[in-house]
C-alpha cells in the first residue's frame, strides 16, 4: 500500500475485548542506547510473530507525544495483521480484525482500515481511548462500498479514499468527495484543511498520474519534477507551512526521486548516492512543522534537513557485528525528531522485523 454528500451515522462500536486489551507485547519494548549516534532505537515490540518469515510489526504514524500506531500480527491469529496503538510503553490492539492503523493526531486519535469477516471490501475507522468507530463509506459506487483512512488532523478530520473518490470525514461524521472527479485518493491533510492526494490519468495527459493540493476551495496540480506532463508525481504529506512530499518520476518514469514542493517549486531532494547502487532512487513518506523530511533512498533510509540527506543507518549504533538494528523503512517524524519506522532487530528470538522508534540523542532541531 503506498498504499488512499450524505451524512452518514457512523456506528460506534465499544472496544470490550478483554483478551485483546490485554496489551503486553510477546515481544517487549527494549532502547538501543547510542554512543556518539545521533538517535537511540526503540524495539516498540509485537503482539505476536510473524505473519510473514519474521514480520512481526511496523509503525507507520507518529504524533506529537512520540505515541505511534501502525500493525503487527494479531495475538490470536500470527498470519492476520491488525491495527496498534503504542502509548506510554504499551502497544495496545485497535480491533482483532484484519487492518492497518495509518494515521495519529495528537490527541492520540487514530485512523486507518479494517475487514470484518466475511466482508469484501474494507472501510476506515476512527479510534479514541477505547471507542472503535466503523466511519462508513461514500454511497452509490456499488452496492459493497469501501473506505480507507489515510490520515487525520488535530481536528480530527480524516483524509482517504471511497469507492474511486479522494473523500473527507469530519469529526461529526459527515462526509463527501473532493470535487474534482479525478481525484481518487486523499493521502495527507494538515491542521489548516489542506489536503493532498492523487488525480487519475485525464486528457492531456491520459497515461499519466498527477498530485493535487487542495485547500477546500481550489485544488492546484502539482508540477512534475522534470517538467515533463506525462512523468508521475505521487504527494504523500503536507506541513502546516503547506510544504508537500512524496514521490516523483522524471526522465520517460525511469528515475524516482523524493520531492519537496512548496511556494509553487517543485525539488528534487537527491539521493544518498550509495557507491553499491548503479541506479539510485529515493521517495519521501512525511514531513514535519520545521520541513524535516524522512524517506527512503538507495536500499536505506534518511532524514533530509537543512539541505543535507542523512543516511539513518548510519546514525544509529549497532551491534558488534555491525550489522542489527537495520532500519528498513521511516514513515513519520514529529516536531521533537522523534521518527516512528520498521526495523530489523536481533534479539533471543532471532532476527525480525518490528516497528521501532528513534529518538534524537540531543534536542532535534
Amino acid at each position: 500500500m503506498t498504499m488512499k454528500s450524505t451524512r452518514r451515522r457512523a456506528i460506534v462500536v465499544c472496544l470490550a475485548l478483554s483478551a485483546l486489551t490485554v496489551a503486553t507485547p510477546a515481544f517487549r519494548p527494549v532502547t538501543l542506547r547510542a554512543s556518539g549516534a545521533l538517535y537511540n532505537v526503540t524495539d516498540l515490540g509485537a503482539l505476536n510473530c510473524c505473519y510473514d518469515w519474521v514480520y512481526a510489526s511496523a509503525a507507520l504514524a507518529i504524533n506529537a507525544h512520540g505515541d505511534v500506531a501502525g500493525f503487527t500480527s494479531s495475538p490470536t491469529d500470527p498470519l492476520r495483521t491488525i491495527p496498534f496503538i503504542y502509548q506510554n510503553g504499551t502497544m495496545t490492539p485497535i480491533t482483532d480484525n484484519y487492518g492497518w492503523a495509518t494515521s495519529i493526531n495528537d490527541a492520540g486519535e487514530v485512523t486507518g482500515f479494517f475487514l470484518l469477516p466475511g466482508q469484501p471490501n474494507v472501510h476506515a475507522f476512527r479510534y479514541l481511548n477505547g471507542v472503535f468507530t466503523d466511519v462508513g463509506a461514500l454511497p452509490g459506487f456499488s452496492n459493497e462500498p469501501s473506505s480507507i483512512g489515510w490520515a487525520i488532523n488535530n481536528s480530527g478530520t480524516i483524509a482517504g479514499a471511497s469507492n474511486g473518490g479522494a473523500w473527507i470525514v469530519d469529526s461529526t461524521g459527515d462526509m463527501w468527495r473532493i470535487k474534482r472527479q479525478s481525484a481518487y485518493a486523499a493521502y495527507g491533510i494538515n491542521d489548516a484543511g489542506d489536503i493532498v492526494g492523487m488525480l487519475a490519468p485525464a486528457a492531456p495527459t491520459p497515461n499519466a498520474n498527477h498530485g493535487f493540493l487542495f485547500d477546500g476551495h481550489s485544488m492546484l496540480e502539482l508540477p512534475t519534477l522534470d517538467g515533463d506532463p506525462i512523468s508521475v508525481t505521487i504527494p504523500n504529506a503536507v506541513n502546516s507551512a503547506r510544504q508537500v512530499v512524496g514521490y516523483a518520476w522524471r526522465n520517460g518514469n525511469s528515475e524516482e526521486r523524493a520531492f519537496l514542493y512548496e511556494n509553487g517549486v517543485i525539488k528534487d531532494l537527491g539521493t544518498l548516492s550509495d557507491p553499491g547502487f548503479s541506479t539510485h532512487w529515493s521517495g519521501a513518506h512525511a514531513i514535519n512543522n520545521f520541513g524535516h523530511v524522512v524517506g527512503i533512498s538507495d536500499g536505506s533510509v534518511f532524514l533530509y534537513r537543512d539541505g543535507a540527506m542523512i543516511d539513518l543507518n548510519k546514525a544509529i549504533d549497532k551491534d558488534p557485528g555491525g550489522i542489527w538494528p537495520l532500519i528498513s523503512v521511516v514513515r513519520g517524524i514529529n516536531d521533537a525528531g522523534q521518527i516512528a519506522g520498521t526495523c530489523y532487530l536481533d534479539g533471543p528470538e532471532g532476527v525480525m522485523i518490528r516497528a521501532c522508534l528513534l529518538t534524537p540523542v540531543t534536542s532535534n532541531p
